[in-house]
């Protein structure tokens, strides 16, 4: 019966034992929200991680015919409370994740009044992070992550786009 009990205990408790399955292309639905997964046409060991956003596919692009440019000096937010939005979200794994350098690039868009308009992800396939961290880190990101703008150019763009981040662990 000992035998059994112990048996039984291991089948239960095996699959959270196991690794996390490694990320895979497709579309996701994670507590109401659609991700879309697709492998990296430039680095294929990495995954590009989208979230649905109103824009559809595409970029908006600008409302004026001649912009002009918009630089990152020009995004104004906390970058020390959205890095500490992926340590707190993963804390558990952090060592490691620093042990394997872990590195995730982030491209954020702003709508004009400040809040995120959209993220995407760029992270290795074999990294220990999962769909569902993503999931939760953007969420916070949204909820939380507010930018201001300086200089005129802002207004002619339907999102400002702040060029990739990335988050070392």
């Amino acid at each position: 019966m000992k035998n059994v009990i112990i048996v039984l205990f291991a089948l239960l408790i095996a699959p959270s034992c196991m690794a996390q399955s490694q990320l895979t292309s497709g579309r996701f639905n994670i507590n109401g929200v659609f991700f879309n997964v697709k492998q990296s046409e430039y680095d294929k060991s990495s995954y590009s991680i989208r979230a649905d956003w109103k824009y559809g596919d595409v970029n908006p692009g600008s409302k004026t015919p001649n912009p002009l440019p918009i630089g990152k000096e020009m995004i104004h937010f906390d970058m020390q409370q959205l890095k500490n939005i992926f340590y707190d979200k993963v804390a558990y794994k952090r060592e490691k994740l620093s042990k394997e350098k872990v590195t995730i690039g982030l491209r954020i868009d702003f709508e004009e009044d400040g809040s995120v308009a959209g993220t995407s992800y760029l992270i290795s396939s074999d990294t220990a992070i999962s769909l569902q961290e993503i999931a939760a880190i953007d969420k916070q990101i949204k909820t939380t992550i507010k930018a201001t703008f300086t200089g005129p150019s802002y207004v002619d763009y339907y999102v400002i786009p702040y060029p990739y981040i990335h988050i070392w662990f």
